[in-house]
């Protein structure tokens, strides 16, 4: 109040105990109505109920948490691209199996880390599978930091829905694992 009453508009989230005790979240917005002469007449305080959504946005943060506790746990080497196949945003599993800084694999340079060989059995496998929309497999060579070839299996769920509504704007995250019994 000490806020609006000083000719500030004020918004804060607090929890606060109801009329019964229940403890719940408000959003809290307060501020001034001023009169023909320029003076304050009315302080407006609304709050709003968020108890829900912040529960809701709590157990998402939770949820968050223990999948990056899970990728960073695993073997695997968890990876997400564009809806195209491009390398979007920092991939810190690629990384460290590759050695390869953001700059470099950035868009398409991922492909630079796959053997040449395989290079276009990757890219081949990678558009069947986002025109069809069938699960995205394939082995391929991938050069670790040291420069040694060791042959790797992707997949990648493809949702023919999503691709369909959301053509090359949508997001997919997939694994590379070793691949037994392969070559390197």
């Amino acid at each position: 109040m000490a806020a609006a009453r000083s000719g500030r508009h004020y918004h804060l989230s607090l929890a606060c105990p109801t009329a019964k005790g229940a403890a719940r979240w408000w959003d809290v917005t307060v501020s001034l109505i001023v009169g023909h002469n320029g003076e304050v007449t009315r302080i407006l305080s609304t709050s709003r109920d968020i108890t829900e959504a912040r529960f809701a946005n709590e157990k998402v943060r939770a949820s968050e948490e223990r999948f990056r506790s899970l990728v960073t746990a695993t073997a695997a080497i968890v990876w997400s691209t564009s809806g195209t196949g491009k390398f979007d945003v920092e991939q810190a599993g690629w990384a460290g199996f590759t050695g390869q800084l953001f700059a470099s694999m950035k868009y398409f340079g991922w492909l630079e880390a796959v053997h040449p060989d395989d290079r276009d059995q990757t890219t081949t496998s990678w558009n069947a599978a986002i025109a069809s929309g069938v699960m995205y497999e394939t082995e391929h060579r991938l050069r670790r930091a040291d420069g040694q070839f060791r042959a790797r299996s992707k997949r990648a769920p493809i949702s023919t829905s999503r691709a369909a509504s959301n053509g090359p704007t949508a997001n997919y995250a997939g694994s590379s694992f070793l691949a037994t019994g392969s070559r390197t």
